[in-house]
């Protein structure tokens, strides 16, 4: 097949295919002035009035194609209930993240203390600063161990990325 022969099957495939589709379009307007549109009248509802080809009728109202089957109700409550429940677990879950950054806040201040209050003991040796350093230590130990724990906590949650780093961030500060 030559070049040309290719250019005119080419072009005579593209032209076939931007023909537009011939078919029937029926138009009915409901008593509620939803205006309904099918290839088959027969699938017109009974208090269908039928809409000439001018769609002058001057009545607006929504759109919709002819439904398959029955549209169910919302007037239940049933998806408002769902809104609502699903609504109050993202509530509950940014209120468990916030409470875990405001325990990684608290965590690092605890062992930035602990540090401060060492690291004096230290510099002021004396018989009493054995117990001061003593408790720093305990603090110390007790503060990575929850750091631990909330690491674990906050894994297992799976909360978003952008709040795990946030968290584990505010924890660097505490040593392993």
């Amino acid at each position: 097949m030559t070049v040309v022969a290719k250019r005119l099957v080419l072009a005579a495939l593209i032209v076939a295919t931007c023909l537009p589709a011939q078919a029937q379009i029926y138009r009915c307007r409901q008593a509620s002035g939803a205006l309904l549109m099918t290839d088959d009248p027969s699938k017109f509802p009974p208090d269908c009035t039928p809409v000439g080809e001018s769609g002058s009728e001057g009545v607006s109202g929504s759109f919709s194609l002819m439904p398959e089957a029955e549209i169910p109700s919302v007037g239940s409550g049933e998806v408002e209930q769902a809104v609502r429940e699903q609504r109050e677990r993202l509530e509950e879950r940014r209120d468990r993240i916030a409470g875990w950054r405001d325990k990684a806040k608290a965590l690092a201040s605890q062992y930035e203390q602990a540090v401060v209050r060492r690291n004096e003991a230290y510099n002021s040796w004396s018989y009493d600063s054995r117990e001061v350093v003593r408790e720093s230590l305990e603090a110390m130990t007790r503060i990575k161990k929850e750091k631990q724990q909330l690491l674990q906590e906050i894994e297992q949650a799976r909360i978003p990325s952008p709040d795990q780093q946030a968290i584990r961030q505010t924890l660097s500060a505490i040593p392993d």
